[in-house]
């Protein structure tokens, strides 16, 4: 996937990622991995400070993790699930109370374990407590309105 801009180590040859051409980006791999090794601790501490303040990234990978072990049909980009939640008006899906990016999570219309896929169809944005009470039922069992959060 080149991307047509110019490598930023030597400044000739077009991309193939977002920064380096090929060569550039197997050398860059290369530091890199020499630095990672020479101090571990370092390298851990630096993914648990990105981890806490990007949970939401760290959410989407184990999301994305557990559908590819599922083998789950269908995927859908950030654009798609964030016009899905703007549809939904920022509320949950089921009580309808104001969701945060902090508060707001992915729910499975038809969930994963019974069949249902990850295209942007089956998404509902809802806030944790309603997602989690729901579960794998297709059916949110709680009264509209009626939630730990709203």
């Amino acid at each position: 996937m080149i991307s047509g801009g110019l490598c930023l180590r030597c400044g000739k040859a077009p991309v193939v990622s977002k920064r380096f051409c090929k060569e550039c980006l197997a050398k860059q791999n290369r530091s890199s991995e020499k630095q990672r090794a020479a101090s571990p601790d370092k390298t851990r501490e630096g993914r648990r400070r990105y981890n806490q303040s990007h949970p939401e990234v760290l959410r989407t990978y184990f999301q994305k993790r557990r559908h590819r072990l599922l083998s789950v049909g269908g995927e859908h980009t950030i654009e798609q699930w964030l016009s899905r939640v703007a549809y939904y008006g920022w509320r949950c899906a089921y009580c309808h109370c104001e969701l945060t990016p902090k508060t707001l999570t992915k729910d499975h219309v038809i969930a994963l374990s019974k069949g249902g896929t990850d295209w942007a169809s089956n998404l509902v944005p809802a806030c944790e407590s309603c997602n989690k009470r729901k579960s794998a039922r297709r059916r949110h069992p709680v009264a509209v309105g009626v939630c730990a959060v709203g």
